[in-house]
């Protein structure tokens, strides 16, 4: 037999970063003595938010009672379904003893909330379409759509015939992107320098966003050698490219964190040298140090205590 049931709904079924969630948190006695629920908080990777106080008092066998609300101020960079864990003291009365003991056995599990961020905003991914540029191409579109972006790569998300590739790509970035994200990974191998170089396309496809002045962001293969017109804007300006291994893609979804809230904004104030100067101040540390996303799926939960 249950002795407790700890449950809780937030207010909404997702939130923008930066928003202010609520949560709602009640206890049903399912035992057959007096309970009490103290100390609880709920513990997220990026923060532990704690229920100020309890407003219900001792819990009467049989009853279920409102335990408070917590209100949590959601961070600018945290997004996609975030895992939280749910904890508390519960004690139980001893009428033989007149005194209060805490419940053996307590436990805490993984919940989750949903963050994504608004409005959504069309980004082309310049990527190769091959099936080993997509073993790596397409978890780094899947982070990127995380962060509230449509991605558009020609010959994934858009067809076209061959001879109308370099017209849809230009329409695609001229009329239809906010901005540009290029995934340079190995193409070809320079038997000279020995080393891997990016395919041609993403020099053009490069320029024609740095022509109309869109935010461009680079995320290099830290196997490859850029060249061209992105080697250029990755020395000019260093922080609009990223490098990754491509072994550990969960430490470039990390960085990726510090980096699209200064991106999303300068897309919002179209202004490509906005994104440039803001991600300067975030130094290169800070963009090491961050840890990444966990990726699960929800918003009413419960959970309960069977043993004495």
């Amino acid at each position: 037999m249950n002795h407790y049931i700890v449950s809780w709904n937030f207010d909404k079924p997702s939130y923008s970063p930066g928003e202010d969630a609520r949560i709602n948190l009640w206890c049903e006695n399912k035992g057959s003595r007096l309970l009490y629920v103290s100390k609880i908080a709920i513990e997220f990777d990026f923060g532990v938010y704690p229920l100020p106080q309890t407003v219900c008092g001792t819990i009467k066998p049989g009853y279920r009672e409102f335990l408070g609300t917590a209100y949590l101020p959601l961070p600018l960079d945290v997004v996609c379904v975030r895992i939280f864990k749910l904890r508390y003291i519960i004690y139980l009365y001893d009428d033989l003893t007149k005194s209060w003991n805490e419940f053996p056995n307590q436990r805490t599990r993984e919940f989750f909330v949903c963050i994504f961020p608004k409005p959504l905003y069309n980004v082309f991914l310049s990527r190769g379409i091959r099936i080993e540029d997509r073993i790596i191409g397409d978890p780094i579109a899947e982070m990127i759509r995380e962060w509230g972006f449509n991605t558009i790569t020609v010959g994934i998300e858009v067809d076209a015939p061959d001879n109308r590739v370099a017209f849809q790509i230009r329409k695609e970035i001229q009329q239809n992107a906010h901005a540009t994200i290029v995934v340079a990974t190995p193409r070809t191998l320079d038997l000279v320098t020995e080393a891997w170089n990016a395919a041609e396309w993403i020099h053009g496809e490069t320029g024609i966003s740095y022509g109309l002045d869109k935010p461009i962001l680079i995320l290099k293969d830290r196997n490859v050698s850029l060249g061209g017109l992105p080697s250029y804007l990755a020395k000019s300006n260093p922080t609009i490219q990223l490098e990754f291994d491509p072994n550990d893609l969960h430490d470039l979804k990390g960085r990726l964190s510090t980096l699209m809230p200064s991106f999303r904004n300068a897309i919002s104030h179209k202004n490509a040298q906005e994104f440039t100067e803001n991600v300067r101040t975030l130094g290169l540390y800070g963009l090491a140090a961050l840890g990444g996303v966990i990726l699960i799926s929800g918003i009413v939960g419960a959970i309960s205590d069977s043993k004495e």
